[in-house]
């Protein structure tokens, strides 16, 4: 099973858990701590100023590119970010991806069908932009030494706190900006530049503007779909029509079946869709495996008594893929109770005594599971 990008599709979709309310502080030395309260004197950057920096300087991009003579044409806009919480901005006109197949030994061969996927492909785009100037080039250098100790500590947990001078800080930024904050972030600057800049450019009537994760799954799955009205996504991508509509079927055809089988269904696809087997319904309909948890939480209160059946079942088993799933699927339905959180309890009781991973994501999943019930 894919984690990440349950993960990583659950915060695009704004499900996740409670915001972290620390903050993470950068000196002017390029240290890196956490903190639970502003040092004296700075204010905290968070989601909307960051968000207000980069779509400014997107803008200007934007705007550059307008006064150019490649601004004709224009069929496609995209907001890049991945898990390294680089951003860039992608545009490719008509005469852009023309020039691009023409130049190339390889993708002059290709058929129509291939080049329609190419052309959207970003690493092909012929403009893109990922440097900055003004105070937010500093202010995103300052971003990325902090992403940087955030990897090399593992986390939040990983770091020192901060105890030094206020003199010596040079940036403070909100927890919510890392740790997935950037896909979010991706997808609102590419709302804003679609509300605020698209003007500018001189488009075809088919044009899109989209954000991207790095995941061309996730992409189609979820992320275009929130800047791309349904109809000309189908246009755009006609096969995908087709997808969507092999996918409801699965869906309506697993909610006949009793409530056990629902499960077992579901973490079938799941279990055919490792290293992304292109036999596999989630592989084929261009999905991930948070639409499988997605589809099987939507069952409500009256599928949890076989998810935890299920859940007992797999820990007895010592199944930690399967128990991470149903873990998901639990904190992704509606309806539980804190007769659930009992369950759960019940369920780490069931868990080996050295299995570390398995009882690490049971209390995780009643942590956060006992946070939304308060």
């Amino acid at each position: 099973m894919n984690r990440q990008d349950i993960i990583v599709s659950r915060i695009i979709k704004g499900n996740q858990a409670r915001p972290d309310l620390r903050y993470v502080v950068v000196t002017h030395a390029r240290d890196v701590y956490i903190t639970d309260a502003v040092p004296k004197g700075h204010q905290a950057i968070g989601r909307s100023n960051f968000e207000i920096a980069l779509t400014d300087a997107f803008y200007e991009h934007i705007r550059s590119f307008a006064r150019s003579a490649h601004n004709r044409n224009v069929y496609a806009l995209s907001v890049y970010t991945d898990d390294r919480h680089t951003f860039l901005l992608y545009l490719n006109t008509q005469e852009g991806f023309e020039r691009t197949v023409a130049e190339s030994p390889y993708y002059s061969q290709y058929t129509e069908e291939q080049k329609h996927d190419l052309q959207y492909s970003l690493g092909d785009f012929a403009f893109s932009y990922d440097s900055f100037s003004g105070p937010f080039a500093s202010q995103y250098a300052a971003y990325h030494d902090a992403v940087k100790a955030l990897s090399a500590a593992g986390g939040f947990e990983g770091l020192e706190a901060h105890k030094g001078s206020p003199d010596l800080v040079r940036y403070v930024y909100k927890a919510e900006l890392f740790e997935g904050g950037q896909y979010q972030t991706a997808l609102r600057v590419t709302k804003k530049l679609l509300a605020q800049s698209v003007w500018l450019l001189q488009t075809t009537p088919d044009f899109v503007a989209f954000a991207s994760s790095g995941s061309e799954y996730i992409d189609y799955s979820m992320v275009m779909r929130q800047t791309i009205e349904l109809k000309r996504f189908y246009q755009v991508f006609p096969e995908m029509k087709s997808h969507d509509e092999a996918f409801q079927t699965a869906v309506e055809k697993a909610k006949s079946l009793p409530h056990s089988e629902q499960v077992a269904f579901w973490w079938d696809r799941v279990k055919e869709n490792r290293n992304r087997n292109p036999e596999a319904l989630l592989t084929a309909t261009v999905r991930t495996d948070y639409q499988a948890i997605e589809a099987l939480a939507a069952g409500g209160a009256s599928l949890l008594p076989a998810v935890m059946q299920a859940l007992r079942s797999a820990v007895q088993q010592k199944d930690e893929e399967k128990t991470s799933f149903l873990c998901e699927v639990l904190l992704e339905a509606g309806g539980l109770s804190r007769e659930v959180l009992g369950e759960m309890a019940a369920a780490i009781e069931y868990a080996p005594p050295g299995d570390h991973e398995i009882r690490a994501q049971l209390n995780r999943t009643r942590q956060e599971l006992t946070s939304r019930l308060q």
